[in-house]
């Protein structure tokens, strides 16, 4: 199989990881008085990271993983720029929708979890 296909699935799931991970992580943040926001981990090590630089180490990883696609001559950078286009559209667009029905879909877990116990 010579073609790598238009647009880039690695560049799209990617870019789908790195907008929903970086909008959802948003959630499990904790404002500080400057209104920074910050990831708390003082329950496994004393260790506070900010979310720009969670946000920032996300999009670098995705954009070296398109890199490495078109360096390797998997792809062109046509097709990974495809890819991250659709990639961060899906990304937002799945944070909405899963923000949307978040009540049904713990309903749906919580009635599967009773109805099927570990």
């Amino acid at each position: 199989h010579d073609d790598p296909g238009f647009p880039s699935s690695h560049a799209h799931m990617l870019a789908f990881l790195a907008s929903f991970l970086s909008l959802e992580s948003r959630k499990y943040l904790q404002a500080s008085g400057s209104g920074d926001f910050y990831f708390s981990f003082t329950s496994l090590f004393p260790l506070t990271i900010s979310w720009s630089l969670v946000c920032t180490l996300l999009w670098l990883s995705a954009f070296f993983g398109g890199y490495l696609r078109v360096r390797m001559q998997r792809h062109t950078m046509t097709q990974v720029v495809a890819g991250f286009v659709s990639g961060s559209i899906g990304g937002y667009s799945w944070y909405l929708l899963q923000d949307v029905y978040r009540e049904e879909i713990n309903y749906a877990v919580t009635v599967a979890n009773a109805e099927y116990p570990r």
